[in-house]
């Protein structure tokens, strides 16, 4: 049984905001700290009244304008 190919692609969106936390991502990153930091200055509960609809979590990985690689937490406003 084959597996299904991996199909990649780039897209481009209209401008909009995050509010959230970006995080540096290196080869010591610890995601499990990110998320504890997340969630100890209020998680989503204090993005979600900001958000708007369909107010989905939204974790992104992207590469900055300085090529760093970053692990986003929060939601789109």
């Amino acid at each position: 049984m084959s597996k299904p190919a991996l199909v990649t692609f780039k897209t481009s969106l209209d401008k909009f905001s995050f509010l959230g936390f970006e995080n540096v991502v290196t080869e010591n990153a610890n995601f499990g700290k990110f998320w504890d930091i997340f969630f100890k200055n209020g998680g989503y509960k204090k993005i979600t009244p900001k958000a708007i609809p369909p107010k989905l979590d939204t974790n992104v990985w992207f590469t900055n304008n300085e090529g760093e690689k970053i692990y986003f937490q929060g939601k789109i406003v």
